[in-house]
């Protein structure tokens, strides 16, 4: 009996149809799969295939497949065009002060992934339980809401799911409808960085890894314009929103704990303060708009600096008032310039009516020292926009799309 027949064989009448004069069983088994198996592919051929894959896959789907796949996503020649090359310098040092980093997880860390909450400008999004604080500063409402509208500047916003007013929104005819989806923040289920001291090292490490992929506060997961399996939408579509300003100038402000983001993601303490002390870039950028019928007027700020701890901090109160978490905010019209700061402010910019622009700013080099960054937008109907009638009642210019990435 053989192999080939239709009736059934048992395993030793299969290895005698392959055995011969000096052949084994072993490697009558070897051949046979020798037949069916792919020889697997030289190293530099593989690495050519793996620059055709997105970050997500070469962190997240490609390390699963094997050992040499494993190393082939880890290697320099992968990433050289994707992480910055300073941040490519920082592997390591980053090793020597904590769990080593591969270059996808550091480039999702820094890159890959929003350091804004609510980027999309969701209402449904805006507000959640605060991501692990401690309970003083759990208190605190920069982080009990993404983006706060300060008092002084009155509360003339709208969350606007689509934005109302632009035409050519969400049709394929105008590609400045709507603007390109942001960098998703990451989902909430990512440890600390010095880890909770259950389980193993590689477990922890996958726990911080998946953590990556989760679907964060207005973020889409993975999938660019998706939330992720994870996600609460079951994998829906997730639409995006913008604020819209009032008449008047109106104000919404995010206050960014990059210190604490950082462990979030994954790293130790150390690791945390030796990045934001090694001078790297920050890119701040946001899409404007406004109305059809409507031209809008908008500013930006960013500030850098080393947070409120103490009330101390040269923004105003007697340094005796302990404030809890980073509920002071600094004044542009007081603000104090140290070594440890960096200030811009865009003043009074014109928006492109019935269409989206993207503004973008970069810090070329974080001052050493700084652990917080300050995100402000500002928004009006310009004085020289047409009187329409009726009037909009959120005539002022538009915010969507908003990213703030290392570079």
């Amino acid at each position: 009996m053989t192999c080939g027949s239709p009736t059934p064989a048992s395993p030793a009448a299969c290895s005698s149809a392959w055995s011969g004069p000096g052949v084994t069983a072993a490697s009558a088994q070897a051949q046979a799969q020798a037949q069916v198996l792919p020889r697997e592919l030289p190293r530099d051929a593989l690495e050519q295939v793996l620059l055709r894959c997105d970050a997500d896959t070469l962190v997240g789907a490609v390390p699963a497949v094997c050992r040499a796949w494993r190393a082939a996503a880890s290697a320099a020649a992968v990433w050289k065009g994707r992480l910055a090359p300073r941040l490519q310098a920082e592997l390591e040092p980053l090793s020597a002060l904590g769990p080593a980093l591969s270059p996808g997880r550091l480039h999702l860390i820094l890159q890959g992934r929003n350091l804004l909450r609510n980027p999309t400008f969701r209402k449904d999004a805006n507000s959640q339980l605060p991501l692990g604080r401690t309970p003083a500063t759990a208190r605190s409402k920069w982080q009990r809401s993404a983006w706060v509208t300060t008092a002084a500047m009155g509360d003339g916003v709208a969350w606007e799911l689509p934005p109302a007013g632009i035409r050519a929104y969400g049709t394929a005819l105008d590609p400045q409808g709507a603007p390109p989806l942001p960098l998703p923040y990451p989902g909430s289920g990512i440890g600390g960085g010095t880890g909770g001291g259950g389980g193993s090292g590689r477990l922890v490490a996958a726990a911080r890894l998946l953590g990556l992929f989760g679907n964060g506060s207005g973020g889409f997961g993975p999938a660019v314009g998706w939330a992720g399996s994870g996600g609460e939408d079951g994998g829906a579509y997730q639409q995006q929103g913008c604020l819209a300003t009032g008449n008047d100038w109106c104000e919404v402000v995010q206050v960014v704990d990059l210190q604490w983001e950082l462990q979030r993601r994954g790293l130790s303490a150390a690791q945390a303060a030796h990045l934001l002390d090694a001078g790297l870039g920050l890119r701040l950028a946001v899409h404007v708009g406004s109305r059809w019928d409507c031209v809008g007027q908008y500013c930006v700020g960013l500030v850098l600096d080393e947070g409120s701890a103490g009330n101390a901090n040269g923004y105003g109160g007697d340094g005796c008032t302990v404030a809890e978490g980073d509920d002071v905010v600094p004044c542009l019209q007081s603000f104090v310039m140290r070594p440890t700061r960096h200030h811009f402010w865009l003043g009074r910019a014109m928006c492109t009516s019935d269409s989206w622009q993207r503004f973008e700013y970069t810090v070329p080099a974080c001052p050493r020292g700084f652990r917080r960054a300050v995100i402000m937008l500002r928004g009006r109907r310009a004085p020289n926009s047409l009187i329409v009638s009726p009037m909009p009642r959120f005539p002022g210019a538009k915010f969507s799309a908003a990213e703030l990435l290392f570079c």
